[in-house]
């Protein structure tokens, strides 16, 4: 099942599947839990779908702009309505020689009359080129609005945490139910809820269900101010960036097992109508390290809902402040910086990105770009970087199409599990 797309959104609309809001519904909303779509701010929404070092935005000015800087595009730098206009300057599908080729450049002009000239992901066969040009069957779609609205509905209503005094006897009985299991127990001081409550339900709501998940036995609490106690499975090998530090890059085939896993896991997410928001190294726990290479995704702290259950839509995250990005790599999509006044981004094209720049670090150990430069042609730089990888051509096919920075070309996770290089065997 996938991920509710902008495109499926406006297919919906189309149709007539949406819902509107309606007051009479018994959903309880936290400001945590729901941070975005206000009355006001949904008029006022500006979706980020350029990253900043392209466009970068003016704090300042909170005014109902579109995305265009009022200043005029740099030499070199992309037009910010290049994601709007690119599908029309493609007629002509290229051959498959043209496909595999290492130097693929396409032109645009900018409003200066520059032409520019940039990198594509690499395209191999067996590959659709027109991957984020999704059919949308309307009986998938209403499936995929129920099972959604279902989980998001039980995800609300779940409590963060198991009062002991109410369950002593699951309590006592887990020492003896899990006595064939490693797991470990992490303590969190009772003043995170209710601003962390979303972060506990997830943990109970995700529990064993998945076996690309770290599973969570139990979260527990003693009355209302008591610490709070989460039993996990124990990763032994410790974190995707701890095991790489120690013993080095990963080869393509466990980077290739690695992103089959962790892609599993996203594609479950979407259906609870989660998104990470934080995929990274540190954020990836290794359990074996055998030829079964296996890994689990973890780190929920900052997961989000992604899916609005009374309008049908994607909940917009607010972008974080671009004058506060550090230097230091934080996986976060370049889109996620922005105006922090007016602009969002979408939760779910970011979730692809910080995968496939943790499947770059995986390889090589380095990470995408260099973060300390505002380099206006980002997007050549990440694409050259992953054609020096030491990888088959589909690894570095599968890893550019995660990595370009335009949003809306993002490859969806969906389209990824067709990928010649995802695809199981």
């Amino acid at each position: 099942m996938p991920y509710v797309t902008p495109k499926m959104v406006q297919f919906m609309k189309e149709k007539g599947l949406t819902s509107s809001a309606d007051s009479s519904e018994n959903v309880s909303r936290s400001s945590d839990i729901v941070s975005t779509d206000s009355a006001d701010g949904e008029k006022k929404r500006k979706v980020r779908e350029l990253p900043s070092s392209v466009d970068p935005p003016d704090e300042d000015d909170s005014s109902d702009s579109d995305l265009t800087s009022k200043k005029p595009p740099q030499p070199g730098v992309l037009p910010p309505s290049w994601v709007y206009r690119h599908k029309s300057q493609t007629s002509n599908k290229p051959s498959s020689k043209e496909n595999c080729s290492r130097t693929r450049t396409k032109s645009s002009i900018n409003s200066n009359g520059r032409k520019l000239s940039y990198l594509k992901p690499l395209v191999v066969p067996g590959m659709n080129v027109r991957y984020n040009e999704m059919p949308f069957d309307e009986k998938r779609v209403k499936y995929t609005q129920t099972l959604l609205k279902s989980n998001v509905r039980q995800l609300y209503d779940i409590p963060p945490t198991l009062k002991v005094e109410e369950n002593k006897d699951i309590f006592e009985a887990q020492n003896y139910e899990y006595k064939d299991f490693l797991f470990v127990c992490k303590e969190y001081d009772s003043s995170l809820l209710p601003k962390h409550e979303l972060y506990f339900k997830v943990l109970r709501w995700l529990a064993k269900k998945h076996p690309a998940i770290i599973h969570t036995w139990h979260v527990f609490q003693k009355g209302n101010n008591g610490k709070i106690q989460v039993f996990q499975e124990l990763a032994p090998y410790g974190t995707l960036h701890y095991y790489i530090s120690k013993r080095g890059t990963l080869d393509e085939d466990r980077c290739q097992m690695a992103a089959r896993q962790l892609r599993h896991a996203m594609d479950y997410l979407g259906d609870m109508g989660l998104c990470h928001r934080t995929i990274s190294p540190v954020h990836v726990l290794v359990i074996h390290a055998t030829e079964n290479f296996m890994v689990k995704l973890s780190g929920f702290r900052q997961a989000c809902i992604y899916y609005n259950i009374r309008k049908d839509d994607i909940i917009y995250q607010p972008c974080f402040s671009y004058r506060k990005r550090s230097t230091v790599p934080d996986y976060y999509a370049p889109e996620m910086y922005g105006n922090i006044a007016n602009e969002h981004y979408d939760p779910t094209a970011a979730d692809v990105w910080s995968l496939g720049a943790t499947l770059y670090y995986s390889s090589c150990k380095k990470y995408p770009y260099d973060t300390t430069k505002n380099n206006p042609k980002i997007e050549n730089e990440i694409q050259r970087n992953v054609l020096n990888l030491k990888m088959s051509r589909n690894a570095q096919s599968a890893i550019g199409h995660m990595l370009t920075i335009y949003a809306a070309s993002r490859i969806s996770v969906e389209k990824l599990r067709d990928h010649p290089w995802i695809k199981e065997k």
